[in-house]
């Protein structure tokens, strides 16, 4: 489920949503920010929020700053089209005093993920989405 609709990502971006605006742009748009959503959504997995039962977060705070976030990342990837499709190395990890548990995907993409664009990053960082930290 896409996070962000194409006014979102026109306004978002500091835009107006262009009155012209073709069908085929509009698809193409919404084709963009279902990648970001799928983006936005690997970076915030083991984020914890409030959801409904679709799974779908609740709290405004939280579905402002996704809708945000997905904005700013679709459009990274409208000035940076090559990060649509870049991977970098994802890597899972537990640690517990001397024991470290780790997950390193055996295949070239398994466990990858495109770069997030600084802003998502920043949004999702300041709503306590993007951590790395883990609290007791």
């Amino acid at each position: 489920m896409a996070h962000a609709t194409v006014a979102d990502y026109y306004t978002d971006n500091g835009e107006v949503v262009p009155e012209n605006l073709s069908a085929a742009e509009r698809a193409r748009i919404e084709g963009v920010i279902e990648d970001a959503s799928d983006q936005i959504d690997g970076y915030i997995r083991l984020a914890v929020y409030a959801t409904n039962a679709a799974g779908q977060a609740t709290d405004a705070r939280v579905l402002r700053a996704l809708r945000r976030a997905t904005s700013k990342q679709a459009r990274y990837f409208e000035e940076n089209p090559s990060a649509r499709s870049e991977t970098v190395p994802q890597y899972d990890s537990i640690s517990q005093g001397s024991l470290t548990l780790s997950n390193r995907a055996s295949s070239q993409t398994a466990g990858r993920t495109s770069p997030v664009s600084e802003k998502a990053y920043a949004i999702l960082l300041n709503a306590g989405l993007f951590s790395t930290a883990v609290q007791h």
